[in-house]
């Protein structure tokens, strides 16, 4: 199926250049207007490409940084006095971690490294209002309010199309390390995850 073009065109007295338009539209612009509008447009056009260019370089050049940062224990990036600039290359930790894997590894002592946030998002028809709410736990919540929307004549079905439902687990890192190096708890495998990306930050 070909696409038809949105836009119509409009001749201009410039060879080899055409304004677009409306469709069923009849410009009325001057001549004047005309060489502003494309002197402007051919130079946002060679300013793009130039911008798209280097970007792509400095993308080359970041990964080059990086390798040589990752490959040099302790580098850190550059200063240069004579460019006047800083440049800086450092690791950023993130660690997650599988809840049911981290409740089966600590077991009565999940509570006391982990706090737990219930987050619920519930996407409901425009006036709807709950007269009761009721949070308990987990499972209780997610089973009142499925009940609650499918009360409005939401089907089983349809119900992860408006309803999302997840928990942010807090952990105590400096709790959770000192137990696994006294051998209390062992943390099933896949129960951490440590995850290290690598980032350039250059300024004057």
């Amino acid at each position: 199926m070909v696409k038809k073009e949105r836009f119509g065109t409009f001749p201009t007295h410039i060879e080899g250049v055409q304004l677009r338009r409306e469709p069923d539209v009849e410009l009325d612009i001057l001549r004047r207007t005309i060489e502003e509008f494309y002197g402007l447009a051919r130079k946002y056009y060679t300013i793009k490409c130039e911008i798209d260019r280097l970007d792509g370089v400095r993308l080359l050049d970041r990964e080059q940084i990086l390798k040589i940062a990752q490959e040099t224990k302790g580098l850190r990036g550059l200063v240069s006095e004579k460019d006047n600039f800083v440049l800086t290359t450092f690791p950023s930790e993130k660690v997650s971690y599988d809840r049911d894997l981290l409740r089966q590894s600590l077991q009565i002592s999940y509570s006391a490294i982990v706090r737990e946030t219930l987050i619920v998002s519930v996407s409901v028809p425009v006036g709807f209002v709950t007269k009761k709410g009721i949070t308990i736990s987990e499972e209780i919540l997610e089973k009142t309010i499925k009940k609650a929307l499918m009360g409005l004549g939401i089907s089983e079905e349809e119900l992860p199309k408006v309803m999302s439902q997840k928990i942010n687990t807090d952990v105590n890192e400096k709790k959770l390390k000192s137990m696994v190096d006294q051998d209390k708890v062992k943390l099933e495998p896949g129960a951490r995850k440590e995850e290290i990306t690598w980032s350039v930050k250059v300024e004057p």
